[in-house]
């Protein structure tokens, strides 16, 4: 008796999901610091993290991750380097921006949060935005130059010499300020 063997063939389909801590507080790319308060001239520096690895589907001639930050946040915040780029095989590495206001900046105070949006062929990561958000705080008043005036003429008065003193701040409202000479009397 013969016997007969037959041979299946068949395929997995495999696919890789991260872990579910990826979903974690910080997200899929994660700063180590995501609120930063800068005023003008002020510079902070960010590092980003990413989650998981970077898995493309299909087949993808290049497998990686960019995060575009040239028009996240609005004229007078600036983040360098304006582009970030992880290849797959680089998934584990961080990458560092700095970020900061422009001196002399006419920007409002308030929140600004970035819309730069990851740029990949891994569905995980495309199009997520990493929480970012710079805060610029009011800009201290300056005074300006402080003017002053006497009067022409010192007055008499039961041996002291008064004169009124007005001192402003350029911009601000007046003070006036009484000011008392004292003569010493000779014996």
């Amino acid at each position: 008796m013969m016997k007969k063997i037959v041979a299946f063939a068949f395929a997995i389909a495999l696919t890789l999901v991260p872990a579910a801590d990826s979903f974690a507080a910080g997200g899929k790319i994660s700063p180590d610091n995501s609120s930063l308060q800068l005023a003008a001239g002020d510079t902070a520096t960010v590092t980003l993290t990413l989650a998981s690895p970077i898995i493309c589907s299909g087949v993808s001639p290049t497998c990686e991750l960019d995060l575009d930050f040239t028009s996240a946040f609005p004229a007078g915040i600036t983040v360098t380097p304006s582009t970030v780029t992880w290849l797959s095989t680089e998934w584990s590495q961080t990458r560092t921006i700095q970020v900061s206001v422009d001196s002399g900046s006419t920007l409002a105070a308030g929140d600004y949060t970035s819309t730069a949006a990851a740029v990949s062929d891994a569905t995980y990561y495309s199009g997520f935005v990493p929480a970012l958000t710079v805060t610029v705080p009011e800009a201290p008043v300056d005074p300006g130059p402080i003017a002053y005036s006497s009067a022409p003429g010192l007055a008499q008065t039961g041996g002291t010499n008064q004169a009124p003193l007005t001192i402003g701040l350029i911009g601000l409202a007046s003070v006036g300020i009484g000011v008392l000479l004292l003569r010493r009397s000779k014996r």
